[in-house]
């Protein structure tokens, strides 16, 4: 049977239901566990995020970590490398299609959650600000 991140929806890891909950006092509107992948992209593919963060009503941020979590959590244990270059051809690949990019650490306490997340959003909406005086 092939691991689901979906369910994590249902019984998530600590983390996660850390994260969404820094999403939930911000008061920001965001999906849990979206799949957000290219047309090409395979069936097989993980292509899920941790969250999507709506800044608008068509524009959309992702919010992932950046310590793949290890299923056994041993101190040994260390992720293979072919995860290692999957996940950064996701990435990559969300980069290139223009989605913004957030990678919050596993280890940061709630406090600086808010702060990296509350800045990140502020500098996404004042982007988006600039380029509509632009046009």
């Amino acid at each position: 049977m092939r691991y689901d991140p979906r369910n994590r929806i249902t019984f998530p890891h600590f983390e996660d239901a850390a994260l969404w909950k820094v999403l939930d006092n911000i008061g920001v509107k965001y999906d849990k566990i979206p799949r957000v992948c290219p047309p090409d992209a395979s069936a097989r593919e993980n292509w899920f995020a941790t969250a999507r963060v709506w800044l608008d009503d068509e524009r959309f941020g992702l919010i992932d970590f950046q310590e793949a979590r290890l299923l056994n959590q041993t101190a040994y244990a260390t992720i293979n490398q072919r995860s290692i270059q999957a996940r950064d051809k996701k990435y990559d690949a969300w980069r290139v299609q223009g989605v913004p990019l957030l990678l919050v650490s596993r280890r940061w306490h709630e406090a600086e959650r808010v702060v990296c997340i509350k800045k990140w959003l502020s500098e996404l909406k004042g982007n988006s600000d600039s380029e509509g005086q632009d046009k």
